[in-house]
């Protein structure tokens, strides 16, 4: 969420200071509380602030470029009138042209993590330093940015699919160069990195440089349409369960157990297992005699995307199964899943993935915690449910279009259950 935070259920607005104009603020990032919980609220007082401190940095170098003295204080609250473009547009031209031509991909990569961190959770900011390293070390932390061109980085997209699985975590690499680490993995004929994983580390530089662009610190983004062509099908890649899985779970899992109530609400309502492990007791309520779940972002909940957000109806399944009294004998304020433990990159899933899946292992089930995710997409197909609500109740970025409360919907809460409740599996 470009220049959104939230601290204690409230946004922020928080953006950085241009570096030509940082010795005007007292701070190199500027914050304020939009004083809302309401994120369309936040996204309209956003955008407010972000048209009266573009003019307002208009008008400093405005300033600058007639040479006038300029003091700045707090912001002011009214909005800046727009100035006359002529002498800012010659002198941010030319700063731009310099800044671009000269800024070192260490500088490129600092400045995109500077934001990162601003609203990037622990693990998506150690996955992006790590493919960040490996920029770093293959063109040279010092190279300029904008010399990197497209022949260069079909280069660096061959070196990566040398690289070897978890090297930095591997004894053996751990700690090496890169070109070290390629030498071990040749001498100890090691797993390489999938095409998958190729793609990612690219995409992680292209939003560097997209940002660059943005904030006129590179020319062009080299990195732009240039991945690797994974031969797998799409379909091998993550299967939903079959039913013989199905049944070992349902016969299998103890019932009213932590393990049969993540998987179940998994399995019935799509949700990702990090959202389902966050949900305290009062995100299950009733809403006009209709039983729903909420997943949100407050009291430091991490969710993937913005379509993470979302109210949904209760699958009658689980309803029946005794959810509903299982959530009811747990105190106010209490997380639903005591026993998933926090891991160190700020989520739950990190370590309890690793006991659900030995759990799934020691039933014989076949396929991994996350293929529940599949088979309930799969299972919306069968019972014909629109790919709207599907994409709004398993919180997939399809549904970007859709309203993220559901009360704005084009169909009720109502509509909703009547048609997640069609959704049955056959084990």
């Amino acid at each position: 969420m470009y220049c959104l935070q939230v601290r204690k259920s409230t946004y922020q607005f928080c953006r950085r200071v241009p570096l030509d104009l940082r010795l005007k603020y007292p701070s190199s990032t500027i914050r304020h509380s939009l004083k809302t919980k309401d994120f369309s609220e936040a996204k309209r007082r956003r955008n407010t602030l972000l048209v009266q401190y573009d003019n307002e940095f208009q008008r400093l170098r405005l300033d600058r470029c007639s040479s006038a003295s300029l003091t700045v204080n707090a912001f002011q609250s009214e909005p800046v009138a727009i100035v006359p473009q002529a002498c800012v547009q010659t002198q941010s031209s030319s700063e731009s042209a310099v800044v671009s031509s000269s800024t070192s991909l260490s500088d490129l990569t600092s400045f995109y993590m500077a934001k990162l961190r601003l609203g990037g959770n622990k693990k998506t900011i150690q996955d992006f330093s790590s493919s960040i390293d490996v920029a770093l070390q293959y063109f040279g932390s010092d190279t300029r940015a904008s010399s990197i061109n497209r022949e260069m980085v079909r280069t660096f997209m061959l070196f990566l699919t040398k690289l070897p699985v978890r090297f930095a975590l591997s004894k053996k690499t751990r700690g090496r160069s890169i070109q070290e680490v390629v030498e071990i993995a040749d001498q100890f004929s090691l797993e390489r990195s999938s095409i998958p994983t190729v793609n990612k580390r690219l995409d992680v530089l292209r939003a560097v440089f997209s940002y660059g662009l943005e904030e006129d610190k590179v020319a062009k983004n080299p990195f732009v349409n240039l991945r690797m062509k994974d031969v797998k099908k799409a379909k091998s890649k993550r299967q939903p369960m079959g039913e013989g899985d199905l049944s070992k779970l349902f016969s299998g899992l103890a019932r009213g157990s932590e393990d049969f109530w993540v998987t179940m609400i998994a399995l019935y309502q799509g949700a990702r297992q990090n959202e389902i492990l966050q949900l305290r007791r009062e995100d299950i309520y009733q809403d006009r005699g209709i039983w729903v779940m909420s997943f949100h972002d407050r009291d430091n909940n991490s969710l993937k995307t913005e379509s993470s957000v979302r109210i949904v109806p209760i699958h009658n399944h689980l309803i029946n199964a005794g959810l509903v009294n299982w959530v009811a004998a747990i105190n106010t304020g209490d997380r639903l899943f005591q026993s998933a433990s926090l891991g160190i990159y700020g989520n739950y899933s990190q370590t309890y993935s690793k006991h659900i899946n030995a759990v799934f292992r020691g039933l014989r089930v076949t396929k991994h915690f996350h293929s529940l995710r599949h088979s309930f997409r799969d299972a919306c197909r069968e019972a014909e449910v629109p790919s709207d609500i599907a994409d709004y109740l398993g919180g997939w970025s399809g549904s970007a279009s859709v309203s993220r409360s559901y009360g704005a919907l084009e169909f009720s809460l109502g509509h909703m259950k009547r048609k997640l409740d069609k959704v049955v599996y056959t084990a």
